[in-house]
């Protein structure tokens, strides 16, 4: 079964986008730098921060990218104006997911 996992917001800039969820009445995680693992095995930044309103099942991420190139994953969807740019589907089986939205 596919299942929402979570969606994530965009942004420019992670403090306007915390104040305005949490004036909505969201309670939101402490914000933290994402970090991937280099090839030499050693934690590198990704250039960003994100927190999270988690509840029971799922999540939403608001997230921010500080000088954001265009290689970046998410450079598409950044600017000033913050927007869901993250659908995250979660699933038991990868491959009869896949086969049923083929």
């Amino acid at each position: 079964m596919l299942e929402l996992d979570h969606l994530g917001y965009a942004a420019d800039s992670l403090p306007p986008l915390r104040a305005a969820f949490t004036n909505l009445g969201f309670a939101l995680t402490t914000p933290r730098e994402l970090q991937a693992v280099a090839e030499d095995g050693r934690p590198r930044s990704l250039g960003q921060q994100s927190c999270h309103a988690v509840f029971a099942r799922g999540y939403l991420e608001f997230t921010a990218v500080a000088n954001a190139g265009s290689t970046h994953h998410l450079a598409p969807w950044l600017g000033a104006t913050p927007r869901v740019a993250i659908l995250a589907l979660g699933c038991d089986d990868a491959d009869t997911a896949r086969s049923a939205a083929a």
